[in-house]
């Protein structure tokens, strides 16, 4: 793993002397994810969803949660959380939230990644990200899919280089550092709800390869990230 600094506002990660892709500039650059014509109001309410039900979800794990303090938007996702936890056997590894900036390809590349939570599911090692937007159908479903596999591919080998991670793992599970990790999303519903999605059927290392070949072509050509 490289030293890092994150500006968690803005969700930057700065390494000195060197550029560094946010995982998610790399899925844009792809054209993966256009919010073109949503409104500003609307992306914010996402992104500020999105944070409370990470951070509710971590409190939760680490057993300072203090349910009062919930905001109502947010707990039927934290009540499609605990469905999720009670059906099936979840052995999460500390910490959860944690910034990894690993060097990827040949040119080489930094990129940045900020996991949300890496646990034994049902026995199964995953890297999860959990996720609280709206439920969309057909082709739009098809793109968001992919989106999330390809999110989860770079957080994969943002795992390969922490040495940190790995010995908790043998530490609870003697050899489960030899067996492959998995992928998953976990979708919380606004119902109470969860869906799981397991993408471990799929083999997207050339995807991402090509994802991150294309942000490359495209910074160096003249392509803005609109982050920076």
């Amino acid at each position: 793993m490289i030293a890092h600094q994150f500006d968690a506002e803005n969700h930057i990660y700065k390494v000195e002397g060197t550029y560094v892709f946010a995982t998610s500039d790399i899925i844009a650059l792809a054209g993966l994810s256009n919010v073109d014509g949503i409104p500003s109001s609307v992306l914010d309410n996402a992104s500020w969803r999105g944070d409370q039900v990470h951070l509710t979800t971590e409190y939760y794990e680490n057993d300072q949660l203090d349910v009062h303090s919930v905001p109502d938007e947010i707990l039927p996702y934290f009540a499609g959380y605990l469905k999720f936890t009670q059906e099936h056997e979840v052995i999460t590894i500390n910490p959860l939230e944690k910034s990894i900036v690993y060097v990827f390809g040949d040119p080489e590349v930094y990129i940045g990644c900020h996991i949300d939570q890496r646990a034994f599911v049902d026995g199964k090692l995953f890297t999860i990200d959990k996720k609280s937007c709206y439920q969309y159908t057909g082709a739009a479903r098809k793109q968001m899919l992919l989106k999330w596999r390809l999110q989860l591919q770079s957080y994969l080998h943002a795992s390969e280089g922490d040495e940190e991670f790995w010995c908790e793992v043998n530490r609870l599970s003697p050899g489960a550092a030899d067996r492959p990790m998995g992928r998953m999303a976990l979708h919380l519903h606004k119902t109470g709800d969860y869906t799981m999605y397991d993408f471990s059927e799929f083999d997207d290392e050339s995807n991402w390869e090509c994802t991150v070949k294309l942000a490359m072509l495209k910074i160096g050509n003249g392509y803005k990230n609109n982050r920076r």
